[in-house]
Order: C-alpha cells, then sequence, then structure tokens
C-alpha cells in the first residue's frame, strides 16, 4: 500500500514549522539563556550603541563662579554581522520504514494516517533542526562569554567578534603546580581576585563539572569543605578552612562561601575522522571558569535617556550580560526570527527532508562584569 507523504505535509500548516523553529525551549535547558537570552530582532547586523550618564558627587565652587561639572557619560558601541547558521537533514530509512509500519497498522484500524505523518515530521524537525540550531547557538554563547572573542571557522565561512573584555578581566593562566588540582593551587587567589574586580558582588560562577572535580579532588589544597549540592539546578555550594590557633575551622567570612553552578550540557558534531559518527562538544569550556558580577540596577546611579518609557525587552535576570540576536532570515521573508520547513522532496517521494536557518551572534554589554579564570586539567 502507498502512502501519500507528500499531501500529508501539504495539509500541515508551515505556520506550526515557523513557530516551532522560535519557540523558547525550558531556561533549565540552556544556562547560557539566563546570560544571553535569545531575542528576535528586525535587523540583520547588530549595531548595539547605548549612552548612560553616571551621577558623580556634587563638586565644591567659589562665589560667583561656574558650578561644578557633574554625571558622566559612557557610550559603548558593538557593531557587526549576524552569522547564518543552518542545518539540512533527511529522514533515515529506517525510521521511514518503522513509519510505514505504523501507517499500515492505523489503516487496519481505519485510523487517519496524515496526523500520524504530520507529527513524525514535527518530532523530526524539533529534535534535528530546531534543536542543532539552538544548541550551536548557546555553544556560541559559552564562545563569546569564557573567551570575550568569537573566531569560528566553518565551511570555509568564519564568524569572529571583539567583546572588549578588559586585559585584567582574564586572570593567570593556571599551570603546573598552580593549576587547581596541583599542590600549590590558585584557586582561592583566583577567587579573591574575581571578587575584588568585581567590586566583591559576584553573582555567579560556572564552569565545566570536570573543572569542578579537579578543584573537590584536591580538597586538602584548596581547603574546601563541601556543604550541599542541588541536583536541580546543579549547584553545588562550599566553605573555606582556614587555620585558628593551630585547628583547621570553617572560615566565617562570607567571601568564603562559594556556590559553583557545573554546566555539564553539551552538543554534538560530525566525526569528519570516523563517518557516521559524532563527537560530543561541551557548551561549557573544560578548563575555564566564568566569575558574573552583580547586575547593576539603572536605577540606582545610572540615568538612561528615555528609560522607563518602554518596558525592558531583556528577561529579568541577576547574571544577564547582554543578549542573543537573533536576526530575520531571506527564507523567511524577512520576518524576525528563526526559519525552518518541512518537506517531501520532488525525486524523493517516499522521503521527508527538512532544512533550518537562523541568523545569529552573541551581543554582549557589560563585558566589564565577566573574570575569567583558567587551569589545565
Amino acid at each position: 500500500m502507498d502512502f501519500d507523504l507528500r499531501e500529508a505535509i501539504d495539509n500541515l500548516e508551515q505556520s506550526t514549522i515557523f513557530e516551532l523553529a522560535n519557540q523558547a525551549r525550558p531556561p533549565a535547558d540552556y544556562l547560557f539563556n539566563a546570560i544571553l537570552p535569545s531575542i528576535n530582532m528586525d535587523t540583520y547586523d547588530v549595531s548595539n550603541s547605548t549612552m548612560t550618564i553616571r551621577t558623580t558627587m556634587a563638586g565644591l565652587s567659589g562665589m560667583d563662579s561656574k558650578y561644578a561639572p557633574g554625571g558622566a557619560s559612557e557610550v559603548s558601541e558593538m557593531n557587526g554581522k549576524t552569522g547564518k547558521i543552518t542545518v539540512t537533514s533527511d529522514l533515515p530509512e529506517q525510521f521511514l520504514r518503522q513509519l510505514q509500519n505504523l501507517l499500515l497498522r492505523l489503516t487496519a484500524q481505519a485510523q487517519s494516517t496524515d496526523q500520524a505523518i504530520q507529527q513524525t515530521g514535527i518530532n523530526f524537525v524539533n529534535k534535528v533542526i530546531v534543536q542543532a540550531i539552538l544548541d550551536r547557538e548557546e555553544w556560541l554563547k559559552g564562545q563569546a562569554l569564557f573567551t570575550g572573542a568569537l573566531d569560528w571557522t566553518f565551511n570555509g565561512k568564519s564568524l569572529t567578534a571583539d567583546y572588549g573584555f578588559p586585559s585584567d578581566n582574564f586572570l593567570t593562566a593556571r599551570t603546573g603546580n598552580d593549576k587547581y588540582g596541583g599542590s600549590a593551587s590558585k584557586w582561592w587567589t583566583d577567587y579573591y581576585s574575581a571578587q575584588e574586580i568585581l567590586g566583591w558582588k559576584v553573582s555567579a560562577c560556572v564552569m565545566h563539572p570536570t573543572t569542578l572535580k579537579a578543584i573537590m579532588a584536591n580538597a586538602e589544597v584548596n581547603q574546601l569543605q563541601f556543604v550541599s549540592a542541588d541536583p536541580a539546578t546543579n549547584q553545588f555550594m562550599f566553605q573555606r578552612i582556614v587555620s585558628r590557633g593551630g585547628n583547621s575551622v570553617l572560615s566565617a567570612d562570607p567571601r568564603d562561601m562559594i556556590t559553583i553552578i557545573a554546566y555539564n550540557k553539551e552538543g554534538e558534531i560530525m566525526d569528519l575522522a570516523n563517518p557516521g559518527h559524532t563527537i560530543k562538544v561541551p557548551f561549557c569550556p573544560v578548563g575555564s571558569v566564568m566569575w558574573i558580577g552583580e547586575r547593576i540596577d539603572s536605577s540606582v546611579n545610572v540615568f538612561v535617556v528615555g528609560d522607563g518609557s518602554t518596558p525592558d525587552p531583556m528577561i529579568e535576570s541577576p547574571v544577564l550580560m547582554g543578549y542573543g540576536h537573533v536576526a530575520p532570515t531571506t527564507e523567511g521573508g524577512g520576518l524576525p526570527g528563526r526559519w525552518s520547513r518541512l518537506y517531501v522532496p520532488q525525486d524523493k517521494p517516499w522521503s521527508l527532508s527538512a532544512d533550518g536557518v537562523s541568523n545569529f551572534i552573541p551581543v554582549i554589554q557589560a563585558p566589564e562584569r565577566i573574570v575569567i579564570g583558567t587551569t589545565d586539567i
């Protein structure tokens, strides 16, 4: 019995696939989405310029003299082009045979086969196309956050960006005995340095579980006492052990209480050296640590022109650093957001194919609030 895949797919509203490509996944799936939330924008290129005027204390003037100047202005600007991220895939014949068996069973039961074909197609787009794009966007966010730049070359095309991180915000790379798992670990040296750079107001400390494991395995040198763990958020709490009167005690200094987020999510890429297989790539680089400074409340000491006239489109988050710029696509007719399609190829009427496109680049608006440490593992 032949089943008409094309008619079933043609009857599926393509707006459903478009919405599928643009719907947000749960924030817990992608940690960096809390730091750089993806937002659909109307422009293809990034031209992000902001000006703030910081409050400065009033000065002293003499009689019949000019007033003391106040209000220090700051301008930050980022100009760049989004990178075109694409993916295409065919539903493997093995799965098509399973679908055919399902359709035969439904036909025998006098049930509709169109719905089964459409649901299979939607699941295919969601898992293979949409997730592939979102995984790549998350990886790009990780590269931007942990290196302060983008330098990605794929298929002969390059996507580069420099986010202007202050040089002092990159701590000394720890190697040999100084690595976090070494006999002279500089873990606390780096932790205090990061706190000092960020004004002793750290909102989050993020690293890969492998990096955390190296620190925990060196607990005696790193003087760490495990306090608690939250499996739901992968947050681990530690307290520093210090020496008092020749005895080892837990530090009462609030700076010595650490909460670390271990981010273990990863994507997959094709293994070019081993066709048919994939290589797992972590979103969070192994051996790197990111400290995030407290988000500045603009109502405290910053005046922004137009502030308050429109709601902030960004996700409210204590670790917000900017956003992920999701530009329109020509494939989607210039509509903001990602684009995808599900179709039956003309030359392969027995097959299902899907494509996806996203014009994307991470935008970091507060690079001074990020400190990066690195260690050999």
